[in-house]
Formats: structure tokens, sequence, C-alpha cells
């Protein structure tokens, strides 16, 4: 998956948002590109391979979730400066803070499905099991029993 790939794949699913925050066409490439560069960044690449890489099918999966996750956090910042407005005895009440509920509760589901698979990010806990040997001492062959 080379990285025009990558930017039609965030383009595509993540449009409406760019729309709805008001990012032009510079402020979603920005965005896009850097979500792209530290996706590439926690699968191992170099810094100057991230303009040319192309991520091995094995990767495709991780990438994909990496880039979602690395979009929804800078869309999250985004949203974190809008607040509920409330005037006149509650006449008035705007909930702007909403969007941004939503858009943690995707970034959650994002680093969930980041842990699934192996790569723990933000703050989900994860435990990596490595290797167990029981017996350190010779089999037994039970002729001490």
């Amino acid at each position: 998956m080379y990285r025009t790939d990558a930017m039609t794949y965030l383009t595509s699913e993540f449009g409406d948002i760019a729309t709805d925050a008001k990012f032009d066409a510079n402020a979603t490439a920005s965005a896009y590109s850097t979500a792209i560069d530290n996706s590439l960044r926690h699968l191992g690449y170099q810094e100057t391979d991230l303009p040319t890489v192309n991520v091995t099918q094995s990767q495709v999966i991780s990438y994909l979730a990496l880039l979602e996750y690395f979009t929804l956090k800078r869309f999250m910042r985004l949203y974190s400066l809008k607040f509920d407005v409330e005037a006149g005895n509650k006449a008035i009440v705007a909930s702007r803070s909403q969007a941004f509920s939503q858009m943690k509760s995707l970034l959650g589901q994002a680093e969930a499905d980041l842990a699934r698979l192996g790569i723990p990010l933000g703050g989900v806990a994860s435990f990596e099991m490595g290797r167990i040997t029981d017996d350190f001492l010779e089999p037994s062959t039970l002729a001490e029993f």
C-alpha cells in the first residue's frame, strides 16, 4: 500500500469530518500526511523511507488501524476547543462539546483495535506474555515415587 493509497483511504473515510471541521485542501492534506508519517514510523520504517515506502501486505491491517488512530487524534484536538453555551436562563442552550465526546469514543475504539493487533497506544492497558518454562529440571521418569 503506497502513500497515495493511504491518502485516498483517509479522504474517503474522514472526508465528512474534515468538511465539518472546515478544513481547506491544505489543512486536510497536512493532517492526513502527518497521520501517514506517524503510522509508518510506528510500523518501523526509517525516516528517509517515509515519502516512498510501500507497506507490505502483511502490515496493511495494522497500517489502516494506525491511520485511523492518528487521524482521529488530530480531529479530536480540534473538537476539544468546542464548548457548551448557555444564555438567558437556559433560553439558549448549545451543546457543542458533543462532537468531542463522540470523537473521544471513536479514538477509544481505535486504541482498542490497535491493542488487539498487538500495537498498544494511548491509555489502553495491554499485556504481552513471554515464554514460560515450568520444568527447569530434567523430566521425571516417576521412578522416585
